[in-house]
């Protein structure tokens, strides 16, 4: 699954043939870099998952410490569910 957010919702649930994702996010103070964003895997078929986030070295489910932007997270499960 490849998900943008803009950290302008505050919660988003994206279901997918494999999971289910919610997504919460705090919109970063204009021009600085407090931002951040957190996917929780709704269903635990396919655990462990691995989590790569655009423009962060984040490898976890959450970011922090972002300006405000699109994100693009890629959540993978166990047999190269995406």
């Amino acid at each position: 699954l490849l998900m943008q957010t803009a950290f302008i919702l505050p919660f988003v649930t994206v279901e997918t043939v494999c999971h289910t994702l919610s997504f919460t996010s705090t919109p970063a103070t204009c021009g600085q870099t407090n931002g951040g964003a957190t996917v929780n895997v709704n269903t635990q078929n396919y655990a462990p998952y691995t989590y790569a986030w655009s423009g962060s070295a984040s490898t976890t489910n959450s970011i922090s410490g972002v300006a405000a932007g699109k994100y693009r997270v890629t959540v993978t499960g166990t047999g190269g569910c995406t």
